[in-house]
């Protein structure tokens, strides 16, 4: 099962968007807090300002060719355990104290990549109340 959430804060367009699973990002031009579980994939043309969470099976891939820019910051961890399955009741009881091996992975060709850059992620702090703008489960 799959679960995808987006949530927008009044009145700013910012968003969080959050995918219990696998998630796949680009082509395409994003912004905003992106919470993963499962494993992440992004386009080698994306580009994307804000904070990525890719906690859970902690899987980060950058695919393809392209010009694509990650501002922002990126965290990864997997916490799902020895049978590398998020969800299940051995969560957290990874070698290192609940933690095992994430996978960060920009084998995409290009000129893509990560960077760390503060303002962007001061700026996709929404403010509040939020909405839900999509829900959609599989």
């Amino acid at each position: 099962m799959t679960l995808r959430l987006s949530l927008r804060s009044n009145p700013s367009a910012n968003r969080i968007i959050f995918a219990d699973g696998d998630f796949a990002v680009g082509p395409g031009s994003e912004a905003g807090v992106l919470a993963v579980t499962g494993e992440l994939t992004m386009s080698g043309n994306t580009k994307w300002a804000g904070l990525i969470l890719i906690v859970g099976e902690g899987v980060y891939r950058l695919n393809g060719g392209g010009a694509g820019t990650i501002s922002g910051g990126t965290i990864v961890a997997d916490i799902a355990g020895p049978d590398n399955v998020y969800g299940t009741a051995d969560d957290c009881t990874g070698p290192d104290n609940g933690f095992d091996s994430a996978v960060f992975d920009e084998r995409g060709g290009g000129n893509s990549g990560n960077v760390y850059c503060r303002q962007d992620i001061v700026d996709v702090n929404p403010a509040r109340p939020y909405d839900v703008v999509e829900f959609l489960q599989h």
